[in-house]
């Protein structure tokens, strides 16, 4: 009953009294939604974060895009999402702030729901920028990376509005 009820408050399940709970079908304003959440948090963090990044940052970041790499290959979507949210909340918590990190989390599981059904082999597109961002931080070019992921969200978007209208939300 308690993770019902914390899918409830994540948004992810709607509670009817007396009845029950069900999911919560998502459109297309509900994904607009979902990333200008998203950008926001990102655009106010990075450029706090990305010059702090270390070593052992570093190699937990290039695992996950390893983990992303790995499951296109070997078409496991879930597996791919998991590695995709652990990318980009890593990056969320190293600012140290738990309301941020719990609400920017929040946002991604909102986003892996409706993501589930549009990710395709588009989704190499992602992974690449995730490289090209690495590339500038292992480079000291924090200005470059932070661009990179102000066009990745800008993109994501797109490539997610494709898909809804793709398979007809």
């Amino acid at each position: 009953m308690q993770n019902l009820l914390k899918l409830h408050s994540e948004g992810m399940l709607s509670l009817v009294p007396n009845v029950g709970f069900f999911t919560v079908r998502m459109d297309l304003r509900d994904i607009t939604d979902i990333y200008q959440s998203r950008e926001c948090v990102e655009q106010y963090v990075l450029p706090l974060v990305v010059s702090h990044i270390t070593e052992k940052d570093k190699e937990h970041l290039w695992k996950q895009i390893d983990r992303q790499e790995k499951a296109l290959n070997d078409g496991d979507m879930d597996q791919y999402n998991d590695a995709d949210t652990e990318f980009h909340c890593y990056l969320i918590n190293l600012l140290n702030n738990r309301r941020l990190s719990e609400f920017y989390s929040n946002i991604r599981t909102q986003y892996r729901a409706a993501s589930k059904s549009v990710v395709t082999e588009g989704s190499r597109i992602p992974v690449q920028e995730h490289k090209d961002f690495m590339a500038y931080i292992d480079n000291g070019e924090y200005e470059k990376a932070i661009q990179i992921m102000h066009r990745h969200t800008e993109d994501a978007i797109k490539r997610m509005q494709e898909g809804f209208v793709r398979i007809g939300i």
